[in-house]
């Protein structure tokens, strides 16, 4: 994991600080950290970067509301840490 002052997207509603407690806490309990889904479904690098940023604090996945939000989320968290 990252330290909590990776630059994160600004649609967010937490803090970078309290979604890594969030993802800390769930690796302590061997729990996997999904990420809510990102609301605009016409923003293709906005969700880009939202995911990666998740994937880089150590969330597992990532929720989405629409079809065509699957193949950036898989393409981001596909593969290994």
């Amino acid at each position: 994991m990252t330290n909590a002052t990776t630059t994160r997207p600004t649609i967010r509603r937490f803090s970078a600080d309290e979604i890594v407690t969030v993802a800390t806490c769930c690796a302590a309990y061997r729990l996997q950290a999904i990420d809510a889904a990102f609301p605009s479904t016409g923003d293709a690098a906005g969700l880009l970067a939202d995911a990666e940023f998740a994937k880089s604090i150590g969330l597992k996945g990532k929720n989405v509301i629409d079809p065509s939000q699957v193949d950036a989320v898989n393409r981001v968290f596909a593969g290994g840490d």
